[in-house]
């Protein structure tokens, strides 16, 4: 009897591995998509996280609103064996080698996930947890805002990406759309979110360098980096927007001369000249006479007329992004850097670069070159002031 059991046990086995031959590879393909599929849920934990994050925030125990703090989040998630960075790029990304392989394998057309830990200076974070399959990436986002001691959720959203590409400047950018009832009530449109993470890690000289002399600048409102000028030719630098962007280290108050919604109260500030004059001669050494002979001056009663940007004169909101990459020490003891204007809006980590000349004496910085080092740059979100013959027909 045991004998007839055991003979049967072994036809019908035979019978199996016989019928199932020709289906191997698919049940083995089966498998491993299982397999992968289990691995990769249990290779990152949202709740585990955000019960981390929630401890840090309570130990940093203040609004998070300036670097070092932000810093300190980031090194403590690092330390925990996550990948994080600041929602602007000013820290180097901890933990970078999990998304160089997310990236290696994806380009292999592997299956791979990877989330990263992004911290933003508004007390919160976002986390996106990114899955390959087959080359194409989809993005699991979800948003954080700490408030009353807590982290609560304020978005949660699923999309593909339509643009996904590692940068030779060593960024991860990606783009992709969600659906937002907020959004759409608003605009008719799904959300565009645009994500670029600096992967590779920057010299801290440089991120000092740009900290010091670049960023306080940057792109918005003004044209000091985005034109062409040196000490001998200083047609194309708006100085009125010179006056503006540093009148408040000259003075401590913010800038007083703004337009305003009544056009017929703001259009136009005399100022007195020694006021005009001494913001400009704190970082550039372009002289009084030149001043008073190129821009809006009267002689009689030594004021500058000046015209504060109008709406039409506006710079949109998503501007570029500095980040110096580069730094040469002249012989003559002035440094060059070199900037690229890193911009997530148009999916590129060098929308252009320039290389900026600068002296610096006792820890003052005087600018005395802007060099750019592409051509055809499409500046769409910076808009000039206008020329007098346009300001008088808006008038």
């Amino acid at each position: 009897m045991k004998k007839n059991c055991l003979n049967r046990l072994i036809i019908i086995a035979a019978v199996l591995l016989t019928g199932c031959a020709g289906n191997t590879k698919e049940a083995t393909e089966e498998t491993q998509e299982i397999i992968y599929q289990e691995a990769v849920k249990s290779e990152f934990n949202s709740e585990s996280l955000i019960s981390l994050c929630n401890s840090i925030f309570e130990d940093v125990n203040s609004y998070i609103d300036n670097e070092s703090k932000v810093c300190e989040i980031v090194s403590k998630l690092g330390e925990n064996g996550y990948t994080a960075v600041d929602g602007i790029n000013q820290l180097n990304m901890t933990n970078p080698d999990a998304i160089l392989d997310f990236i290696e394998k994806k380009e292999k057309l592997e299956n791979a996930r990877a989330a990263v830990v992004s911290v933003s200076y508004y007390n919160g974070l976002s986390i996106y947890d990114m899955t390959s399959d087959n080359g194409n990436v989809s993005i699991h986002q979800e948003h954080y805002q700490y408030k009353d001691g807590a982290l609560c959720k304020t978005l949660d959203a699923d999309f593909d990406t339509t643009y996904f590409e590692y940068t030779k400047e060593g960024y991860l950018i990606f783009e992709g759309r969600y659906y937002s009832e907020e959004t759409y009530a608003l605009t008719l449109s799904e959300d565009v979110e645009h994500v670029a993470f600096r992967v590779e890690p920057l010299d801290s000289k440089y991120r000092e360098l740009c900290r010091n002399y670049i960023s306080p600048v940057s792109y918005g409102n003004n044209n000091i980096f985005i034109t062409e000028w040196n000490e001998d030719d200083y047609r194309d630098l708006d100085f009125y927007d010179v006056f503006q962007k540093f009148y408040k280290e000259a003075y401590g108050i913010d800038f007083p001369y703004k337009w305003d919604d009544d056009a017929s109260i703001g259009d136009t500030y005399l100022i007195p000249y020694y006021e005009f004059e001494n913001v400009i001669a704190m970082h550039f050494g372009v002289s009084n006479k030149y001043l008073r002979e190129n821009l809006r001056y009267d002689k009689d009663n030594k004021w500058y007329d000046y015209r504060p940007r109008g709406f039409n004169e506006a710079d949109y909101a998503e501007i570029p992004i500095p980040e110096v990459v580069g730094c040469t020490e002249n012989a003559d003891g002035t440094l060059t850097l070199l900037v690229n204007a890193v911009y997530p809006t148009d999916n590129t980590s060098r929308l252009f670069s320039h290389e900026v000349t600068l002296r610096i004496v006792d820890g003052d910085v005087y600018y005395l070159s802007n060099h750019i080092l592409d051509d055809d740059i499409d500046l769409w979100w910076h808009a000039n002031r206008l020329g007098d013959e346009e300001w008088e027909e808006s008038q």
